[in-house]
């Protein structure tokens, strides 16, 4: 499942900011200590403290980005077996074609859930620990365009899809894969007489 990689990049992502704000911190912390003790030596007083700030951020920032890793992989596995009698009953119906993790983009909250595409919409629900919490399903004859931004945490990652409707409405998703989101759609729209450029 790609909700692994997104765990991933995620961990990845935490373990720098905090090994950055512990650097930070670190930074306003450690050399000047060292130097007060070593006065003597003042400046190897403040280099050992500019030693120690690095091992510490880096150690910080490992260990963070490990932990917070394993807690969303770990809530994402559970996520993915919440929506699996979903995805078995549009399997049993023949009308799945993709699915895997997204987030719908509500102002300024990424409403995690899970995205399908099926023969004939494309189809968002959400699970319940969102504040706005919804389904919404957008038939494909209703798609114009579809388009790659930057987002994931909109603007950080590059995994947003934004799915342009026939009235002009822009639908916000952050996706893992949007090259082969964007391959299903578009092929599953062709189905159903959709020929999006």
């Amino acid at each position: 499942m790609t909700y692994k990689k997104s765990a991933i990049r995620l961990s990845l992502f935490y373990g720098a900011a905090m090994g950055l704000m512990t650097g930070l911190f670190g930074l306003c912390l450690f050399p000047g200590f060292f130097g007060i003790i070593f006065h003597k030596y003042l400046i190897w007083g403040i280099l050992l403290g500019l030693l120690l700030d690095i091992i510490v951020a880096v150690m910080m920032g490992i260990a963070c980005g490990l932990i917070y890793g394993v807690i969303m992989y770990n809530f994402m596995e559970k996520k993915a077996m919440e929506f699996k009698p979903v995805r078995e009953a549009f399997y049993a119906r023949g009308c799945l074609v993709f699915d895997d993790v997204a987030n719908h983009m509500m102002g300024m909250e990424g409403v995690g859930g899970w995205m399908f595409v099926l023969n004939d919409s494309l189809y968002f629900k959400s699970h319940n620990n969102n504040i706005q919490v919804h389904e919404l399903q957008i038939p494909l004859s209703n798609i114009r365009k579809i388009s790659h931004t930057r987002s994931g945490m909109r603007g950080i990652f590059s995994t947003g899809l934004d799915i342009e409707l026939a009235g002009g409405k822009v639908e916000k998703f952050v996706v893992n894969n949007r090259k082969i989101w964007e391959v299903k759609i578009k092929e599953a729209c062709s189905r159903v007489g959709n020929h999006i450029n």
